[in-house]
């Protein structure tokens, strides 16, 4: 998984969740230097599914 695809099931669970809300806006907020951070984080996770990266997320 991507960082962009990371942020497309954040956005859609923005409308529902607070959590997921305040994420999404915090993300939006980043400078360059923490997008690329965040990239490279959640493609060093390996997520294959949207679930690993919400337990993720939440955990």
């Amino acid at each position: 998984m991507s960082g962009e695809q990371a942020i497309a099931v954040i956005r859609n669970l923005a409308s529902s969740q607070g959590f997921y809300g305040r994420l999404l806006n915090a993300i939006e907020n980043f400078t360059e230097e923490e997008m690329e951070k965040w990239n490279e984080t959640i493609e060093n996770q390996g997520f294959t599914e949207d679930l690993d990266l919400i337990l993720w997320l939440e955990c």
